[in-house]
């Protein structure tokens, strides 16, 4: 694999190719081309280019020296209630990665316990719609999921 990661950085810094000529030449997706390309210039770990889980996502947007700091052990996942979970980087979901990793770093556990504070407070009301009309407007309020039967129910609220 490193053989190929290094070929492919030759193709495009010699032979003046773009990562997308690789991917059509090499009949493989672009994004994995990419990655490639940043294993080659030692951008990403080789053990990060498979395993789309998002924990392994986050983890590929760091420095090369923190994802090999990071790859093989837990990550330490503050709760609720203030206990520390040691949490394996393949069972991070997009939540608990959102609340660990904060750009190119993990988050300590203070700042955790504090983004959680901040989190909790965002939780909408229990009875709250996800929608209201005024006047001859739909304001919808973030997060909303509608079916078929509340647009038009929204819809025939506008009418009125």
């Amino acid at each position: 694999m490193l053989a190929a990661c290094a070929l492919v950085v030759e193709l495009i810094d010699a032979r003046g190719w773009a990562v997308a000529d690789v991917a059509e030449k090499a009949q493989i997706p672009p994004v994995f081309a990419r990655n490639l390309e940043r294993v080659g210039r030692k951008h990403l770990m080789p053990e990060l280019v498979w395993g789309e889980t998002p924990g392994r996502r986050r983890l590929a947007r760091m420095p090369l020296a923190e994802q090999a700091r990071l790859m093989g052990e837990p990550l330490p996942v503050a709760t609720v209630k203030g206990d520390v979970l040691q949490v394996g980087l393949d069972s991070l979901t997009p939540e608990l990665c959102r609340q660990v990793f904060d750009g190119p770093r993990v988050r300590s556990l203070g700042e955790q316990r504090a983004w959680l504070e901040v989190e909790s407070r965002k939780v909408k009301p229990v009875g709250v719609a996800d929608y209201e009309v005024v006047g001859r407007q739909l304001v919808v309020h973030s997060p909303c999921k509608m079916t078929r039967a509340q647009i038009a129910r929204a819809l025939a609220e506008m009418e009125s």
